[in-house]
């Protein structure tokens, strides 16, 4: 863990306001998306859901396939809630972000209990959003908590990232924004945003949660920076964000979150 205990003292030292942002798209991202303040009629129904999460007592088991298999166990969903879901904060984040960039199609790795793929959603019922949850038992709670919402934008897909990932790209989609939350280590990271790669356009958006999570993320994130593909990343100190955007100079910025 020293890589990523070193990660938060280079973010401390490295992170810029609005103020010393000098790149117009960047400086018009912060504003809009990360510093907004609006408060829209979903953030309250979504964050409701997240309450009812958090006080669900029912246990359900929860074998995870992407950060250590716990097979045979079981868990309340209200701890599974507590320590799963995206931040109020980041969920409205993804809200803000999709509306800025008018996403139509969006992807997501990794659905949770449904919260994150909720705020994906939930700026545009014409937002087509497919989500992936490697875990059955979640992934019942996540189609419960789009059916409370009444999302019916939102394709949850129930199986391994690398069983269903193909099958969703051999329908040949262009996704505005893809959202990383699943499998948590260096190799399949990397595996996912190389496989997505022929199916971003060049103001398409990869999101990459919980890169000081381990040494393996931080690791995986600085490689992702490098790529050519990519000629925009911003670290937020939890998530990063990786923009095609070929016709911009290579920048990298570490924000204020």
């Amino acid at each position: 863990m020293l890589q990523v205990v070193t990660s938060y003292f280079q973010y401390a030292v490295k992170v810029k306001n609005l103020h010393r942002v000098h790149s117009p798209f960047v400086y018009d991202l912060y504003e809009d998306c990360i510093k907004s303040k609006r408060n829209y009629y979903a953030f309250n129904r979504i964050e409701k859901r997240r309450t009812a999460l958090l006080s669900d007592t029912r246990r359900i088991s929860d074998p995870d396939p992407g950060a250590g298999n716990r097979k045979g166990k079981s868990f309340k969903i209200k701890d599974i809630a507590a320590k799963s879901l995206i931040e109020p904060k980041g969920g409205r984040f993804l809200f803000e972000l999709c509306k800025k960039l008018e996403c139509k199609n969006v992807l997501e790795l990794g659905s949770s209990l449904g919260i994150s793929a909720s705020y994906l959603a939930a700026f545009d019922s014409n937002c087509k959003v497919q989500t992936v949850e490697g875990r059955p038992t979640i992934a019942e709670i996540a189609i419960e908590t789009f059916s409370s919402l009444n999302l019916k934008n939102i394709e949850l897909h129930s199986g391994l990232f690398d069983e269903v990932l193909p099958k969703i790209l051999s329908t040949k989609p262009s996704f505005d924004l893809v959202y990383l939350d699943g499998n948590h280590r260096l190799d399949a990271t990397l595996r996912y945003v190389k496989q997505l790669l022929p199916y971003l356009h060049t103001q398409s958006v990869i999101i990459v949660d919980d890169i000081r999570w381990s040494d393996e993320m931080w690791n995986a994130w600085k490689k992702l920076q490098t790529m050519d593909e990519f000629h925009v990343s911003i670290d937020l100190l939890k998530m990063g964000l990786l923009f095609t955007r070929p016709f911009q100079a290579r920048q990298n910025f570490t924000l204020y979150f």
